[in-house]
């Protein structure tokens, strides 16, 4: 049985992670940032650089920005006045769903990056922003280039490598992006750099260590919960754990260490010290759905055993 406990929380802590990817933001200037976008502003974005996730928080004005692709695909533009955009409004980042465009008759350049070319009656010339491109436009880029283009509704990107008419592009993106559509999108309820507090309720406990309720800190980087347990056996007990938190779109990973000391009724009292890991989904709403476990070494009068603790958690967050 301990095989299983330890087989578990290592599938757990194996997948905490694999939900991180990285959105780019396209300066004006044509230089990009890999980034994740926290928060954007009538004036200014929030970011983190993408290859340090824990470093500091950068801000970057609007207006130097030409557009951010996030990592779903959906590009937002800004400072482009002739193209009918939502203009942003404070909000904790929440990519907007995708949607899948008709091919329209025309569509104008917003953003070029490198060194693209469209043919015109067999001779080509190079694309700018702000030309007008027919849907049967061919065009060429080259390993190093991309174009950004779009109809006054919808925005496509024109990646590197590709010699290929507009209409061809955009069937092949369309195609892309109902393959990869969002049914359900979980946004962000927490600004990063304040502090979050939780409420949680863990019936999965029932199955091992009896059933448990928690209140949860987070601020930044750093999570802490607090678990108030009740062994199936009777008694109660504290666990408290100490966490490093990833922020993701829809809440986060987190990864630490905890300690408790239960009190069971009839038995030994119950010492714990052990690793915590998991997954803590965040509803705009301000449900939290949790999931993950702790295991560690349980340290009685009389032996030492493994202690498991399963989380499946629902609780509120303020």
């Amino acid at each position: 049985m301990n095989k299983i406990y330890v087989m578990t929380v290592l599938m757990v802590i194996g997948g905490v992670c694999s939900a991180m990817a990285q959105d780019l933001i396209v300066l004006r200037d044509g230089n990009m940032i890999e980034a994740r976008v926290v928060e954007i502003s009538e004036e200014e974005i929030r970011y983190r650089r993408f290859d340090n996730l824990l470093g500091p928080m950068y801000v970057l004005s609007v207006s130097r920005v030409q557009s951010i692709i996030f990592e779903n695909g959906i590009i937002e533009v800004f400072n482009a006045e002739e193209i009918q955009t939502q203009s942003p409004i404070n909000r904790a980042y929440t990519p907007p769903v995708p949607t899948t465009p008709e091919i329209a008759e025309s569509y104008t350049v917003i953003s070029v990056i490198g060194h693209v070319q469209r043919s015109i009656e067999g001779s080509w010339t190079d694309v700018r922003v702000g030309d007008i491109l027919s849907k049967d436009t061919l065009i060429r880029t080259n390993a190093n280039s991309s174009l950004v283009i779009t109809d006054g509704n919808n925005t496509i990107t024109i990646p590197a490598g590709v010699f290929q008419r507009i209409s061809s592009l955009t069937e092949t993106q369309n195609a892309n992006r109902t393959a990869r559509q969002i049914t359900t999108q979980i946004a962000t309820a927490n600004n990063n750099d304040k502090l979050v507090v939780g409420i949680n309720a863990n019936p999965a406990g029932l199955l091992f260590s009896g059933f448990s309720s928690s209140i949860e800190f987070t601020k930044g980087n750093f999570n802490n919960e607090n678990n108030l347990i009740f062994p199936s056996t009777g008694g109660f007990g504290l666990l408290s754990t100490f966490n490093q938190y990833w922020h993701s779109q829809n809440g986060g990973a987190y990864l630490g260490g905890g300690l408790g000391y239960i009190f069971i009724r009839n038995t030994s009292n119950l010492f714990t010290l052990g690793l915590n890991a998991g997954y803590r989904f965040v509803a705009s709403s301000g449900i939290i759905l949790r999931a993950g476990g702790y295991i560690g070494l349980g340290i009685t009068s009389d032996d030492i055993e493994i202690y498991f603790k399963p989380d499946l958690v629902l609780g509120y967050s303020f």
